[in-house]
């Protein structure tokens, strides 16, 4: 039995009345089947440090003048190691295709989880895109997806496929990398952020798609020194 087959059957066996502990949120995080098991510290760092920048109560917690929570939606979290470095006071919910990396950002945001800081589903953005059903979704102020480019080393029976889902066939046809980041944007406030985790060279992929968007402009792009690593293009929804 395979490290990864040693996972699946731990979550199964404690999906009810699991209780995190550094321990076992160690040995879930050595999981590679979650889209972000390569995703680098110092990337998801410098985002969040310039994320911090724009909404600085994520950091320093809600005032008189500022009373409501900065809302974040994770798209596609993975295992959750974009979430785990997350500000403090930030209101996430985390979306997943998959129930075991699910399980895994569950785990990891369980003590934000307690302070009402944190939701999470297994599901697709593309359910809000049925036919009756289209836009009916929650705005959010920070959006942030990793579109998936190999489906290696997953659980078939526990994917989800926006290409069956999404009504539109314009977007159904698009490949992760443009499906993910065109739908996230329906997902903010006027004046929010997408942040599209790219790995290697697919930033150029990206920025063609949303450059057809009259709705984002690019405000900044975190890059690795290693070109062929992951960088973070952050757009803002005009």
């Amino acid at each position: 039995m395979t490290n990864n087959e040693q996972i699946r059957q731990f979550i199964l066996t404690n999906q009810k009345g699991f209780v995190p502990t550094k321990y076992n949120i160690g040995f879930l995080q050595t999981y590679t089947a979650c889209n972000d098991f390569n995703l680098p510290n110092d990337i998801i760092s410098m985002t969040w440090d310039y994320l911090t920048t724009l909404y600085p109560t994520a950091e320093s917690g809600i005032t008189s003048a500022n009373p409501n929570y900065v809302k974040c939606l994770h798209t596609n979290s993975g295992a959750g190691r974009f979430l785990q470095l997350a500000p403090r006071h930030l209101n996430i919910t985390s979306f997943n295709t998959d129930m075991f990396c699910s399980f895994i950002t569950d785990s990891v945001c369980d003590d934000r989880a307690y302070r009402n800081l944190y939701r999470g589903y297994v599901r697709d953005i593309a359910d809000y895109f049925v036919i009756n059903y289209n836009g009916n979704n929650e705005k959010y102020d920070i959006v942030i997806t990793q579109p998936f480019t190999s489906k290696q080393d997953k659980s078939p029976e526990d994917e989800i496929t926006y290409n069956e889902i999404d009504f539109n066939t314009d977007y159904a046809n698009l490949p992760p990398l443009k499906y993910y980041p065109k739908r996230g944007v329906n997902f903010l406030y006027e004046g929010g952020v997408i942040c599209v985790v790219v790995g290697g060279r697919n930033g150029a992929v990206v920025k063609r798609a949303l450059q057809e968007d009259a709705e984002v402009e690019l405000i900044k792009e975190i890059k690795s020194r290693d070109k062929n690593s992951y960088g973070v293009l952050i757009y803002k929804k005009l």
